[in-house]
């Protein structure tokens, strides 16, 4: 697993925001194990976690901080709707489509390839 943490050169001030109102166990790549009343609290279809794999921090900061709040508002986390969305962004990460552009400029270049400068 690899935990979100923050590049202080990516410009994430609010990527920073997002990520300081996140608890640990919404940090990484599956969201969901550990997570206390999560089985519960989720609308699911075939699978129960919340994965992330691939997407780029910065997007999967906004996405987990958009399930914990959520989560925390006591509405049902939509896992496949979610899920869905980050599916989307890996592929357009992958296939060199622009990129949501929503936590600040980058100059970094994705695992891919794709500089996504705004």
């Amino acid at each position: 697993m690899i935990p979100l943490r923050l590049d202080p050169a990516a410009g994430a001030d609010c990527a920073a925001r997002l990520l300081a109102d996140l608890p640990a166990a919404w940090r990484g790549e599956v969201i969901g194990p550990g997570i206390e009343d999560w089985a519960a609290r989720i609308s699911c279809g075939r699978g129960r976690d919340l994965k992330l794999h691939g997407v780029r921090p910065d997007l999967r900061v906004e996405i987990a901080w958009m399930a914990h709040w959520q989560f925390r508002d006591g509405v049902q986390v939509s896992v496949p709707a979610l899920g869905q969305l980050a599916e989307a962004l890996v592929w357009a990460d992958a296939t060199g489509r622009p990129l949501p552009s929503s936590t600040g400029p980058t100059t970094a270049t994705s695992q891919h390839g794709n500089a996504n400068a705004p």
